[in-house]
């Protein structure tokens, strides 16, 4: 069973199309990235996987349910949205304890506090949330949004705006929520965050999925390059400018570093090397991070 199946999903506001045909799957017990620019669509599919917008055509569905069981699939996940929707007249308690109830859960006080030591929001549960920082309203938003344990939770840009030490604390929980079985649909546009979170990531450009993947994986094929570090002796008989296009890196002593830009000729270079008497002692192929595979 996937937690999301979407099938050739559609959303258009008047003549605008903001999710163009989308098909994607998310396996379960895993953080997945979701990227892309602003107004790429992100925010929108959130919402219709939700249950908040109707999406225009195509299907989806959730732990199993169609999206035809709407009204069963809201029980069954969590949502924090981008812009955090709160009652600031109530102070925390009374807040978390009115969500729980739309929701149709029967929390005890204790369940209550659980969440709230969940968000290190313990110590100021009685003071009203008009009176929080930007950052402690995200807790908030995030403590509603784990309120009964959900099996997915879906993670609208929830770092967004938080200081640093708040950030690590968020992280830390979304890592125990995977550990425990949750799924997590996270976007963001930290994308240190989502390389140290996701196992898989989409990207999203103007409604549509541009890529998708295993990141180590999708990291692995966008590198274009390998260096090879060689020691080169009185014996060595190659002359370098003939193995095609290799940079020279560095050189210390009898120590060479080289970059291979074709990774397909590895093979080829490798064997003259060999043929030559050029000890090889270290090959790696050059990492890329997610900024790379993003911005190309």
């Amino acid at each position: 069973m996937n937690a999301i199946n979407i099938m050739n999903l559609t959303k258009k506001f008047n003549s605008k199309t903001v999710i163009d045909n989308l098909n994607l799957e998310v396996k379960p017990n895993q953080v997945f990235g979701f990227l892309g620019k602003n107004g790429a669509g992100k925010s929108t599919l959130i919402n219709i996987l939700s249950g908040n917008v109707y999406k225009t055509s195509g299907s989806f569905s959730i732990l199993d349910y169609s999206h035809n069981d709407i009204s069963i699939i809201k029980k069954q996940i969590g949502v924090m949205p981008d812009v955090a929707n709160l009652y600031t007249n109530m102070n925390v308690i009374e807040f978390l304890t009115y969500m729980s109830k739309l929701k149709g859960l029967s929390l005890t006080k204790n369940e209550i506090f659980k969440v709230l030591s969940d968000v290190k929001l313990e110590n100021v549960h009685k003071v009203k949330i008009q009176n929080y920082s930007f950052g402690m309203k995200k807790k908030i938003s995030l403590a509603q949004a784990i309120l009964g344990k959900p099996k997915l939770i879906f993670l609208d840009e929830p770092t967004s705006g938080v200081d640093p030490e708040s950030i690590l604390a968020i992280h830390d929980l979304i890592k125990s929520l995977r550990d425990k079985g949750t799924t997590i649909f996270l976007t963001s546009h930290n994308l240190n965050e989502v390389e140290k979170l996701c196992t898989n990531i989409a990207i999203l450009e103007k409604g549509k999925i541009k890529l998708q993947g295993n990141l180590e994986k999708l990291k692995e094929d966008f590198s274009t390059s390998i260096n090879i570090k060689i020691t080169y002796s009185c014996e060595s008989k190659i002359d370098l400018s003939t193995l095609g296009d290799i940079n020279l890196i560095s050189i210390s002593h009898n120590e060479i570093n080289l970059e291979v830009k074709d990774k397909a000729k590895i093979p080829y270079i490798v064997n003259s090397l060999v043929e030559n008497k050029v000890n090889i002692y270290e090959l790696n192929q050059n990492t890329v991070s997610l900024e790379d595979i993003f911005l190309n």
